[in-house]
C-alpha cells in the first residue's frame, strides 16, 4: 500500500511469487518500474478488501508512508483481509545522522526536531522523528527493530543487523535536503523571500564542525525503523 513508484514492491518481488502494489497516485503508478509478478493498480488504502478479498494475504506491507493513512478505519480492514497469523510490515526513516560525529549530530538533531525543514512539515511527520513508537498497534504481536541502536531511546528494539548508510558529499547533502517537503514549504512562503536559505546553512555549517570542504565524502546513517505485527 502506499507503493508510490515501486521501490519497496520491487524489492518484495524477488522474495514472494506475487505482489500487489497500490497507490492514490495515477502518477506514481504510472512511472512504476514494471516486473513480471507484480501487479500495479491505482487505489485508495481503504480499497484493500474491496480489491483482494477478506482473509486473502500472507502479508501487507507499507514503506515510508503509514503516517499518511486513515489508521482508524486501516487497522480493522488489515485484520480482515490479513490470513489468521498473517503479517502486517511498515518502516520508515527520518533525515540522517552522521556516523561517529556526536557534536555534529547534535547541531543536527536540533535542526531536525526544531529547524524549519520540522517547522514548516506536516504535523504528522512526528509520527516519523518518533520511529513510529507512538502508534497503537493492535495485534498479538508487535516487534520493533530499529536502527541505529542509539535511536532506540524506549529500549523497544529486538536485535537485528538492519542499517541504512551511505556516502556522500555535503553538496550532494544539500541536493537531497532541498527535496523535503518541509525545504519547499519552507522556499514557497513569501515571508522567506529574503531570508537566508536554511540548508546552505546547515550544510556550510556541518563543513566548519567537521573541518572538511563541502566537497567531501560524509557517511550518513539514517534513523530507521520496521514494525512487524501478527
Amino acid at each position: 500500500m502506499g507503493t508510490g513508484t515501486g521501490q519497496g514492491a520491487t524489492k518484495l518481488a524477488q522474495a514472494f511469487q506475487h505482489v500487489a502494489a497500490f497507490d492514490r497516485s495515477p502518477d506514481m503508478i504510472a512511472n512504476a518500474t514494471p516486473m513480471a509478478n507484480v501487479t500495479y493498480k491505482v487505489a485508495e488504502d481503504t480499497d484493500l478488501e474491496k480489491e483482494m478479498g477478506p482473509n486473502s494475504l500472507d502479508m501487507v506491507t507499507v514503506a515510508t508512508a503509514f503516517h499518511w493513512f486513515d489508521h482508524r478505519a486501516f487497522f480493522p480492514l488489515l485484520k480482515r483481509v490479513l490470513k489468521p497469523n498473517g503479517t502486517f510490515a511498515t518502516w520508515t526513516y527520518y533525515l540522517p545522522l552522521i556516523k561517529d560525529q556526536p557534536v555534529a549530530n547534535a547541531y543536527l538533531q536540533q535542526q531536525w526536531t526544531s529547524g524549519p525543514l520540522v517547522t514548516h512539515s506536516d504535523p504528522r511527520l512526528q509520527h516519523v522523528i518518533n520511529l513510529y513508537r507512538d502508534y497503537d498497534f493492535p495485534f498479538r504481536t508487535v516487534q520493533y527493530y530499529i536502527s541505529p541502536l542509539d535511536q532506540d531511546t524506549t529500549n523497544v528494539s529486538h536485535p537485528h543487523a538492519l542499517a541504512m548508510e551511505k556516502s556522500f558529499s555535503l553538496l550532494h547533502f544539500a541536493d537531497y535536503l532541498k527535496t523535503a517537503s518541509g525545504y519547499l514549504n519552507w522556499k514557497s512562503d513569501p515571508a522567506n523571500r529574503d531570508c537566508h536559505d536554511p540548508v546552505d546553512a546547515i550544510v556550510n555549517h556541518l563543513s566548519d564542525l567537521l573541518h572538511i570542504s563541502v566537497h567531501d565524502p560524509v557517511h550518513f546513517q539514517w534513523p530507521l525503523v520496521l514494525v512487524l505485527c501478527r
